[in-house]
């Protein structure tokens, strides 16, 4: 396997990760799947950085709105971006 493949593999089990996790509501556990120094940008376009305060962040989303949708990956599409 080539280091882009081995790459997109890493890619994709952190995704399936993340829909386990938002399925269980188990919010916390985010820490667990993201780098320390990790950025993560939501759907309305909020910067969370590190993984503390991704998982912080969606646990006071997660009791702020009470039930959550499941979320489904069906599929992942993973590109590389130029640097600029």
């Amino acid at each position: 396997m080539n280091r882009a493949t081995a790459d997109e593999s890493l890619v994709a089990q952190v995704a399936a990760q993340f829909v386990t996790v938002w399925n269980a509501h188990e919010m916390l556990r985010l820490e667990e799947i993201y780098a320390a120094d990790a950025d993560f940008v939501n759907v309305i376009g909020m910067r969370w950085k590190g993984s503390a305060r991704i998982a912080q962040m969606h646990m006071m989303q997660q009791d702020s709105a009470g039930a959550w949708r499941i979320a489904v990956s069906q599929n992942t599409d993973i590109q590389d971006l130029p640097i600029a």
